[in-house]
């Protein structure tokens, strides 16, 4: 599964990786000045992604396991599918309920 988060991250997995084992002083919250700067500019875009993939993931198990559920909430599962995945088979899936959706209204 391909999604836009994750075909050209901001932040490279080297450096989530060095900041998901921190040395003995980062887990006292004591961090050098190069690595505060990093954690400035970087902990704003991780967040974002980790958000994305949230809301993503919640879409996608909202639209492929619903039945019976309001247009409202079937729309907005399918557009923020749309919108965050790189997956052609769970957008072509979002774009068929859209479609169907169309036709019904």
């Amino acid at each position: 599964m391909k999604d836009t988060a994750t075909t050209n991250p901001t932040i490279r997995d080297e450096l989530l990786k060095r900041f998901a084992n921190p040395s003995a002083q980062e887990q006292l919250g004591e961090f050098d000045d190069v690595t505060c700067a990093m954690l400035a500019v970087a902990l704003p875009e991780i967040c974002s992604e980790l958000l994305n993939r949230r809301q993503l993931d919640a879409a996608r198990s909202f639209l492929f396991s619903s039945s019976g559920t309001n247009v409202h909430d079937l729309t907005a599962a399918c557009e923020t599918i749309l919108q965050h995945s790189g997956d052609a088979s769970d957008r072509a899936a979002a774009q068929q309920v859209l479609g169907a959706l169309q036709e019904a209204a």
